[in-house]
C-alpha cells in the first residue's frame, strides 16, 4: 500500500492513507481517495475505489480437475 499521508492509530489498530493511495497484490491494484487498512485483519476499506484486476490462469481445466484426460 502506498500513499502521500498515512495515520496509524495505535487504539483502533489502523492505518488512513490519503493522497493518490494504492494498493497493489501483484499485477492488479486498486486506488481511492482513502485507504483504511485494518492491522488486525489485514483487511482494507477502500472509498470510491478504482479497480484494475488480472485474471488468473487456471493450472487445470475442469476436465483434469474431474478425472477425465
Amino acid at each position: 500500500v502506498t500513499g502521500d499521508h498515512a495515520v496509524m492509530n495505535q487504539v483502533t489498530h489502523t492505518v488512513v492513507l490519503t493522497g493518490s493511495p494504492v494498493v497493489h497484490d501483484g499485477d492488479d491494484q486498486i486506488t481511492g481517495s482513502k485507504i483504511t487498512v485494518h492491522l488486525d485483519t489485514g483487511k482494507s476499506v477502500v472509498e470510491n475505489a478504482h479497480a484494475v484486476i488480472f485474471p488468473k490462469q487456471s493450472q487445470r481445466t475442469d476436465n483434469v480437475a474431474a478425472g477425465n484426460p
